[in-house]
């Protein structure tokens, strides 16, 4: 159903070297309140769903919907990093709910069961093409279900701007109202919001926060 592996680019190596140097785990607890945050958001209830983790690095999100979610039943995780997904893979409480695979969103070859919640969390931006990742989402994703995009390097937080250059891989910088616009050109019922976290060390964390659009696929008429 799908490749094995994903080809590996600057972002894939980058992230492969930070799996091996224990960063999935600091990146983990860096992004661990607005992610607990954007999963409140969500309000899952007591419904069966179906969920997928773009951008899953070690799988930390996949094991917590899973530990902390009982009615998803079927939970899954890709990356483009093949040292992330065989850290993710590797996890000795992993369960038959959860699934990993090294791919990218835009060239993942998925013919199963569609999602009633598609989730990214730092990762989006760092497609080939924005707009054919969301077109992939958007097809993924059964009519009503979320998209939940959780980011940090957006325009209006200028302290993260220097992100791309710093880390010498590329990634796409846009606004709040180029985000909204890219969702809802996507198909999308769009909304957006803020994240913020007070007690934060870093202060665009407590002053600017993550920026969640949320993009909702409308039911057909």
């Amino acid at each position: 159903m799908q490749k094995p592996r994903a080809p590996e680019d600057a972002t894939s190596k980058k992230f492969d070297a930070w799996a091996r140097s224990g960063k999935a785990e600091a990146m983990e607890k860096g992004h661990a309140n607005s992610v607990e945050k954007i999963l409140q958001s969500a309000k899952f209830g007591g419904k069966e769903f179906t969920f997928l983790d773009i951008g899953c690095g070690n799988g930390w999100v996949v094991r917590k919907i899973v530990a902390s979610y009982p009615p998803c039943t079927k939970c899954i995780g890709i990356d483009k990093s093949t040292q992330m997904i065989d850290r993710a893979k590797a996890h000795p409480h992993n369960t038959e709910i959860e699934k990993y695979y090294c791919a990218d969103i835009e060239k993942w070859r998925y013919r199963g069961q569609k999602f009633d919640y598609i989730f990214a969390m730092e990762s989006i931006y760092y497609s080939d093409s924005v707009k054919s990742a969301l077109a992939k989402i958007h097809k993924l994703l059964n009519p009503g279900g979320v998209f939940l995009c959780g980011m940090d390097y957006y325009a209006e937080n200028t302290a993260t701007k220097r992100w791309s250059a710093a880390m010498n891989i590329p990634m796409h910088l846009y606004s709040e109202k180029e985000w909204h616009k890219l969702f809802t050109d996507a198909g999308f019922k769009t909304r957006l919001s803020r994240i913020r976290n007070p007690g934060a060390t870093e202060l665009w964390k407590q002053k600017m926060g993550t920026l969640l659009v949320k993009g909702t696929k409308p039911f057909q008429s």
